[in-house]
């Protein structure tokens, strides 16, 4: 007998510019949430040395969780490295924004704790195993 095993395709939608404001709180305490971008923005600093700031589209998935990505019309690819994993490789700002919630998100969870960050963090994983650059996520993740 064979077992089938059957995978949800998580699914990613923009968040709508007149629920922005409601988007974080949806999904972070308010401990965490007053750190989630400074957060981000250093990471996203720290791995991409020619980030020098811009618009995030904010974006939900089908599963509970969430990511941001940065929008700057000119980059269509980021170029990440980091040397804590000997990471280095060039991401669509899609594969860069979820590599960067990621590492926020773990952040948060090391020195805040809680229950909602595994499980946003668990919920982002799921969607990044599915997502066309999943192989690159996971080396810049691991």
């Amino acid at each position: 007998m064979n077992a089938v095993c059957e995978r949800t395709v998580v699914t990613a939608s923009v968040v709508a510019e007149d629920d922005r404001l409601e988007f974080l709180p949806k999904h972070l305490t308010l401990p965490a949430m007053r750190r989630f971008e400074a957060t981000l923005f250093g990471w996203m600093s720290t791995l991409c040395k020619s980030y020098t700031g811009g618009y995030w589209e904010a974006m939900e998935l089908s599963n509970g969780g969430f990511f941001m990505y940065p929008t700057i019309q000119e980059k269509t690819s980021f170029e990440l490295v980091n040397h804590g994993n000997s990471f280095r490789g060039s991401l669509t700002a899609e594969a860069a924004g979820i590599v960067v919630t990621l590492y926020t998100l773990n952040e948060l969870f090391l020195t805040r704790g809680g229950d909602s960050l595994e499980e946003k963090r668990r919920a982002l994983r799921e969607y990044a195993e599915g997502h066309s650059e999943a192989a690159v996520i996971r080396k810049a993740i691991s």
